[in-house]
């Protein structure tokens, strides 16, 4: 996700590069432990929460990192009021979950999302290493 707050961004860690060049202030909302097993399936996350938190502040890449504990990301949109929220290529504009309290909605062509957790077990799985998927 990726949204500005008059120059706050909330993101996807997909499209960060994308959204720190839309504002001054960007913010990562990384999926909790439990939100991703209920959207992704009972063998995911892959990484833990702390560690998908700490690489990203490691990273510093963003000025905040949040853990986002709801199944969408609506509630936090709402609150947050976003100038601008940006997604990931791999979206339609119309499917994107509280794009409406956001000003703006931008789509963008991320280079990295052949890199995704989705992308890289399905790749393991078709090498034939499925025994932990």
């Amino acid at each position: 996700w990726c949204q500005i707050v008059q120059y706050k961004a909330v993101v996807s860690t997909q499209s960060t590069g994308e959204c720190r060049k839309l504002g001054n202030y960007l913010i990562i909302a990384v999926n909790s432990d439990d939100s991703v097993r209920a959207n992704k399936g009972p063998t995911r996350p892959i990484n833990s929460l702390e560690h998908r938190m700490a690489l990203l502040k490691e990273l510093e890449i963003a000025d905040e990192v949040v853990i986002l504990h709801d199944l969408t990301p609506e509630r936090m949109l709402e609150e947050i009021r976003p100038d601008v929220l940006v997604k990931g290529a791999d979206y339609k504009v119309e499917d994107i979950l509280g794009r409406q309290f956001a000003k703006e909605t931008v789509v963008v062509d991320a280079d990295c999302l052949d890199i995704t957790s989705s992308k890289i077990i399905d790749k393991i799985k078709r090498l034939g290493n499925t025994e932990n998927f």
